[in-house]
């Protein structure tokens, strides 16, 4: 129940009223009054008796810049020591020389002071905070000057060196202006020749900066670049190579770079040929030996080595043994010689042999009617018949070569005749 000197949980007397906190703020029991969200926190609504934390902006929690936040929008990142966060680019930024940042969330940084600088950017102590040095020097990490680079200039008050503008360096260290980079400078893909002017990279070589140097630096072993004036090591290319292998030639062979021409050749890998009609890689022995000879490859030299079958030879079998040849036309010869030798020996056997037949005595003329006749040729005789059959001889006739003619032993006697 309200009375005079109460009100609920969330408002407090703003008399003769009860009224809710407002927003960005939130009732506090025990001082029994609104108070201011705290940093990191928010409450976009009245009456309430608690404040929301910031959600979480990359791995931390988000904060804010100040109390008594109304809305999450006034969340913003928890930078790190050393960096503040800037409101206009919504980013942390480096604190930057002459300048620190002891705290995390912080959306500021602190003044080294008067002629005092900081070697980093992202100083976290007063402690880091030193002397200024001399233009044409800068502060190192641990305190001391150093002077500037050639190519640097550094003016009084510059947190540090200063690159020269493009294509520009000095002509020695501690420059402390930009009016001392007053010498030319080859920019990357070209170098420095003798007369003093920038001449491109030739092919095979390459400059990724800025430089007088007297040449470029070469390629890694096998590889080349395509054109001249080649800025980066990754101009530096081998046309074999796909995806890190040897890739552009077929199976069976390999690829070869030529620096020279920036262009590569297939080669048959050992114990393969080239295949003139095809273009392809083959077994060295593929149609190698020839006449039925068969191939093997000699391991050590990779050449096709064949082996004839008989009566052949030469690299490939191509030869055919000329003994073969000399040795068959000696046997036939030969073969000839002995048939005409027997030959002739035979024709002398037969005359020999037919000089030493017994001579016949010559015989009187035939008669057929005689009756005295006991040979005959040819068809049987006439007289024949007269013969009693009791009285035929039963002895065979024989030929003799001698006298062309048949003739029968003369066993019949003249009683044995007929009359005339």
């Amino acid at each position: 129940m309200v009375t005079d000197y109460t009100c609920p949980a969330g408002q407090v007397v703003v008399a003769p009223y009860c009224v809710e906190c407002g927003l960005g703020s939130f009732y506090d029991n025990s001082s029994r009054s609104c108070l201011s969200c705290p940093i990191g926190t928010y409450q976009d609504g009245t009456g309430h008796l608690t404040c929301k934390p910031c959600p979480k902006i990359g791995e931390k929690l988000g904060t804010t810049e100040s109390i008594g936040a109304r809305s999450v929008q006034e969340c913003k990142e928890r930078c790190l020591p050393g960096l503040y966060y800037d409101d206009e680019a919504n980013v942390c930024r480096p604190c930057g020389h002459g300048f620190y940042q002891p705290n995390e969330g912080a959306f500021s940084c602190i003044s080294c002071g008067s002629d005092l600088t900081t070697k980093s950017d992202r100083a976290i102590s007063v402690q880091e905070c030193r002397e200024e040095c001399a233009a044409g020097f800068q502060l190192t990490k641990d305190g001391n000057c150093e002077p500037c680079m050639r190519g640097f200039f550094r003016p009084k008050g510059a947190p540090s060196c200063i690159k020269c503008p493009p294509q520009r360096t000095t002509p020695s260290i501690s420059a402390k202006s930009e009016s001392e980079c007053s010498e030319e400078l080859c920019k990357p893909g070209y170098f420095m020749d003798s007369s003093k002017h920038c001449v491109e990279c030739p092919k095979g070589t390459y400059m990724d900066h800025e430089q007088q140097e007297s040449e470029c630096r070469p390629c890694p072993q096998d590889t080349t670049t395509a054109t001249k004036g080649a800025t980066s090591e990754s101009d530096c290319t081998n046309p074999c190579l796909v995806d890190g292998q040897m890739r552009l030639c077929q199976a069976n062979a390999f690829c070869v770079f030529r620096e020279d021409a920036d262009s590569y050749n297939c080669e048959c890998q050992p114990k393969y040929r080239l295949e003139n009609r095809t273009g392809e890689c083959v077994s060295v022995c593929e149609s190698y030996c020839i006449n039925g000879g068969t191939c093997e490859v000699n391991a050590e030299t990779h050449e096709p080595i064949c082996h004839c079958v008989t009566n052949f030879h030469g690299s490939r079998c191509e030869s055919k043994a000329e003994f073969v040849y000399i040795a068959g036309g000696i046997a036939g010869a030969v073969i000839f010689i002995i048939l005409l030798v027997l030959l002739i020996w035979m024709i002398c056997v037969r005359s020999s042999a037919q000089k030493n037949l017994p001579k016949k005595m010559p015989e009187p003329p035939i008669d057929l009617s005689s009756s005295q006749t006991n040979f005959y040729y040819g068809a049987p005789a006439p007289y024949a018949e007269s013969i009693a059959p009791s009285h035929h001889s039963t002895y065979a006739h024989y030929y003799d070569d001698d006298d062309d003619g048949w003739e029968m032993p003369n066993f019949y006697n003249e009683t044995y005749m007929k009359d005339p």
